[in-house]
């Protein structure tokens, strides 16, 4: 006789237990996954990870080693204004580069061990406390980063010219900015190292020769180039020959820049005085048309000024500019020379606007250096003035004028009895203009900050502390909107748990049959 198998049940109290766990479980995972999206914006937590395949986020060794041996605190204040994007800017770059600068002074902020402090001030709710701010420190443009030390020493960081290379687009034709790579750490840590152990440079620019004036805020004034050079933590002032007699011994640089009225004979002797101590440096930018007095002087450490005016055939290249503009960049007809003042501009894509400026040449026969730094292209030619001090006709003469290229900014740095100088000639005044370094030029003015910063730095030894190679980008974008996010957020905390809440009751109850 058969028979069959008793079926084994559970009891009550076993049936209680499974349903608990599974209750149980199921608050578990929910509380899970709060806990995970809540820590994602909870920004005191300390433990933070990297996942990024190039160890975007990731500070390097050097900037470590800078963080542990500041002797003082430092703080850093971003000043941001996510509202004034282009209408071409379709992934909004500009805010993405942004939020990167944010993050990564998080990792300044953690791995500072206290020492470094971070704001971020918005323009919306802080507008009084920033133009206080703007207006101590002689800024005029948003979306730039102050490093500060407890000394008072600064430097203020342009987030397009110091931390990120962008591609600024365009609207017609039509072609989206771009982010091409980050220089966030670079720029930050190179900031912190000279406002802690650097010391401020002494720049001194002549006046009394119709020169342009570091007070004139017009468009040939250089308001903007002091603004400038004060910000990079260079200490300028103005420097009346006439009165002071000699260069003063704490000059880390001279700049002359766009005399039209003659130098006295003792003014002369002043500059040749210091040419010979072995430690000039000297910026010299000239006007084709302006003063001639130190002409000679010129010529006898190694460089002739021709006078002239450097034209080009546009050929339907150049016809955003006048004739007797040049644009140098690495993709315009002008060219840059290899040198540090200049390399950066050819990497970084930058161009520099050469208006009405004449060309420069080597003395034959000179002991010196002579380097060439900007170049314009094979089809230009030097415009010889129809009179003595005044313009020509800015066409070609065949009979006169030769054309081929010319050099429009050369370092000189001479021998015997100059040896140790260093000179560096432009043979134009306006890209020093404030009208040229306006913001609103865009990538004609970020070049010619460059070339402002390069020059000064060079010159006055001024070395980068942290050399980083800049972080391109190469990661895809995928950004969400608040509602998606709300989605996922509503999925992850909500539908989910209460999935598998469902899943584990039904298998409950098929257990219990």
């Amino acid at each position: 006789m058969s028979s069959t198998p008793a079926r084994e049940t559970f009891g009550t109290k076993r049936k209680a237990a499974i349903f608990a766990n599974v209750v149980l479980m199921g608050v578990l995972a929910i509380a899970a996954a709060v806990i995970v999206v809540y820590l994602t914006g909870f920004t005191t937590v300390k433990a933070r990870f990297d996942l990024t395949r190039q160890g975007t986020y990731t500070l390097s060794a050097e900037t470590e080693r800078l963080l542990a041996s500041m002797e003082q605190d430092v703080e850093v204040v971003t000043v941001f204004d996510r509202s004034r994007n282009f209408w071409w800017d379709t992934e909004q770059v500009r805010v993405k580069a942004m939020d990167f600068v944010a993050d990564l002074l998080q990792e300044y902020k953690v791995r500072g061990g206290g020492k470094v402090a971070v704001t971020h001030l918005d323009p919306i709710t802080q507008n009084a406390a920033i133009l206080d701010l703007f207006q101590q420190l002689g800024i005029r443009d948003y979306n730039v980063v102050i490093v500060r030390s407890a000394t008072g020493q600064r430097r203020v960081l342009g987030l397009e010219t110091d931390l990120v290379d962008l591609d600024f687009g365009a609207p017609e034709p039509f072609r989206p900015m771009q982010l091409l790579a980050y220089r966030v750490e670079e720029g930050l840590s190179g900031a912190i190292f000279e406002v802690t152990q650097g010391k401020p440079a002494k720049v001194y620019v002549t006046n009394g020769h119709g020169e342009l004036s570091l007070n004139d805020a017009r468009d040939r004034g250089l308001t903007a180039v002091a603004a400038l050079l004060t910000q990079d933590n260079v200490v300028v002032e103005p420097l009346a020959l006439n009165v002071a007699k000699a260069i003063p011994g704490d000059a880390d640089a001279v700049l002359i820049l766009g005399p039209v009225e003659p130098f006295l004979p003792d003014e002369r002797a002043a500059v040749e005085s210091y040419l010979r101590t072995g430690r000039a440096r000297v910026i010299v930018a000239i006007d084709p048309f302006g003063d001639t007095s130190l002409d000679p002087l010129w010529k006898s450490v190694g460089i002739e000024l021709e006078r002239n005016v450097v034209c080009h055939d546009q050929g339907g290249t150049m016809q955003a500019v006048g004739a007797s503009e040049l644009v140098i960049g690495p993709q315009a007809p002008g060219r840059y020379g290899a040198h540090p003042i200049v390399d950066a501009l050819n990497e970084n894509q930058r161009y520099v606007v050469m208006s009405r400026s004449m060309g420069l040449r080597a003395v034959a026969g000179a002991e010196n250096t002579f380097t060439s730094l900007m170049t314009s292209h094979a089809d230009s030619w030097g415009d010889l003035p129809a009179a003595s001090g005044g313009p020509g006709n800015y066409k070609w003469d065949a009979n006169q004028e030769a054309k081929g290229q010319r050099t429009l900014a050369a370092l000189v740095e001479p021998r015997g009895p100059f040896t140790g100088a260093k000179i560096v000639f432009f043979g134009s005044d306006r890209w020093a203009w404030n009208a040229f370094l306006s913001a609103s030029l865009n990538q004609h003015a970020r070049g010619h900050f460059d070339l402002v910063r390069r020059a000064v730095s060079w010159l006055v030894g001024r070395k980068k502390s942290i050399e980083l190679a800049p972080r391109r980008v190469q990661q895809v974008f995928s950004d969400l909107r608040p509602e998606e996010y709300d989605d996922i957020l509503l999925y992850i905390v909500v539908y989910l748990p209460l999935a598998a809440l469902g899943l584990t009751i039904l298998v409950w109850f098929a257990r219990r049959r």
